[in-house]
């Protein structure tokens, strides 16, 4: 790969590595976003999953609430994986810019949900709605690389207490990466080339999380949140209407 694109993925690694130590934000989400003007999302999805990997499952280990959220959660995780396999099976098929599009529309909602503190969804407590919100979330995953979306409404309409919330999304996180990962090793999207590039990505995402932790205490978190999705919110646009 060529010296000046392997410079704007680990760019990519840091600032959105940095943006979630200052604010707690999903770095797949970020750093899809800043890739998308670089890359299609077929070159971009593989590179970020060793990198959200690992801080996926450092926060499962440390959050707690592991066992009751598997159980409550199940159905809902069992559902995610035909879903990613037929999103990965979408993005195999589809052209970069079909990918693409679909991003800039999952940002654009994910962003204004979050911003509005969107906490309605239909039927929100039944079984059906888990397996139907599991297959959706499963497939957006495979095809944009988004992991929230519809996922954070529903869980945010469940009024479930922080490290609940926590645990539930970096669970359907972990499970997401590891499924992802075998299908775009078996789909031929994962090389060698992407894989170390990745593995120099966990390093470069350690040192922003760091840094961006440390910043966070200087802060106002709650302003920074805001301002970093309204600047996801921007990207969607330009992504949907100005990226050619």
């Amino acid at each position: 790969m060529p010296p000046f694109e392997t410079a704007c993925i680990l760019f990519c690694f840091f600032a959105a590595s940095f943006i979630k130590g200052m604010t707690g934000m999903g770095f797949a989400i970020s750093s899809l976003a800043l890739m998308a003007f670089f890359f299609d999302p077929k070159a971009a999805i593989p590179l970020i999953l060793l990198p959200a990997f690992c801080a996926n499952l450092m926060v499962v280990l440390t959050t707690g609430h592991f066992r009751s959220t598997l159980k409550r959660f199940r159905l809902y995780y069992i559902a995610t994986i035909p879903g990613l396999i037929s999103g990965v099976w979408l993005l195999t098929r589809v052209s970069g810019s079909t990918s693409r599009t679909a991003l800039g529309i999952i940002l654009l909602f994910y962003a204004l949900s979050a911003l509005l503190h969107f906490d309605r969804y239909p039927c929100r407590k039944s079984r059906g709605c888990a397996a139907v919100t599991g297959l959706l979330t499963g497939t957006i995953n495979g095809l944009t690389g988004c992991q929230v979306m519809p996922l954070l409404p529903w869980l945010l309409s469940l009024k479930l207490k922080k490290d609940e919330l926590v645990q539930a999304l970096n669970i359907s996180f972990t499970i997401g990466i590891i499924t992802m990962f075998i299908l775009l090793r078996r789909s031929g999207l994962l090389g060698t080339q992407q894989l170390l590039l990745s593995l120099v990505g966990v390093a470069v995402s350690v040192i922003g999380v760091a840094a961006g932790t440390k910043v966070r205490a200087h802060l106002n978190e709650k302003l920074f949140r805001k301002l970093i999705l309204l600047f996801l919110l921007f990207l969607s646009i330009m992504i949907l209407f100005f990226h050619h």
